[in-house]
């Protein structure tokens, strides 16, 4: 998996978005602060690739992660079945 400098910044707006939209106190500070502590790795797609690797190695067990990482999917609906249960696929756009 890559990540370009366009993704990384969508990554970025939409966490700025949501972020936005978020009226309890509580919840904002909190996703004030995860923005706050990603801003070094929006910067840099290749860090930024690590962080998101980091966070789905610890939702996904290796015998997952080979299988999607070995192969090719055709589209999102695809992917999402080879996912195991209680993992979500969110997009970006």
């Amino acid at each position: 998996m890559t990540i370009t400098a366009t993704e990384a910044t969508a990554w970025k707006t939409e966490l700025e978005t949501i972020t936005a939209d978020v009226a309890d106190p509580a919840s904002r500070a909190a996703l004030e602060s995860l923005h706050s502590a990603l801003e070094g790795y929006f910067e840099n797609p290749v860090l930024f690739r690590s962080v998101l690797g980091k966070i789905a190695k610890s939702m996904i067990d290796p015998e997952t992660e080979e299988q999607i990482t070995g192969q090719a999917f055709q589209n999102l609906d695809e992917f999402k079945a080879a996912l195991p249960a209680g993992v979500t696929v969110t997009t970006v756009q």
